[in-house]
């Protein structure tokens, strides 16, 4: 699936689906963006009363990663992606299917 095809769905995205594409998606984001996303996790459950409440959640953790792909697509991004040897992130990078990965008891296997 594209990049941008999986930014396009987020918002409809629920479950294992969310969490299947959400773990496709960093595979290919720089150490920064995955660390954003990371702090954004811990803050909201750290500051919200109802940290269980899923919809708000994910409406918010949608706009940071919304912001960790213009970042990613920024000049600033196009350099951080080159000192990290990554290769230029566009919109229509396919996301490869990782089959070398399984998921057993809620443990990652490589």
């Amino acid at each position: 699936m594209r990049i941008k095809k999986i930014v396009d769905k987020l918002d409809d995205l629920d479950g294992e689906k969310r969490e299947y594409y959400l773990s496709r998606l960093a595979v290919v984001l720089t150490t920064s963006s995955k660390n954003s996303l990371m702090n954004f996790q811990r803050n909201f459950l750290e500051r919200e009363e109802n940290p269980h409440d899923y919809e708000k959640f994910k409406k918010e953790q949608n706009k940071v990663i919304r912001e960790c792909i213009k970042m990613e697509t920024s000049e600033i991004g196009k350099d951080r992606r080159h000192r990290a040897g990554k290769r230029t992130f566009l919109l229509d990078i396919e996301i490869p299917e990782f089959p070398w990965v399984v998921i057993n008891n809620n443990h990652i296997i490589f």
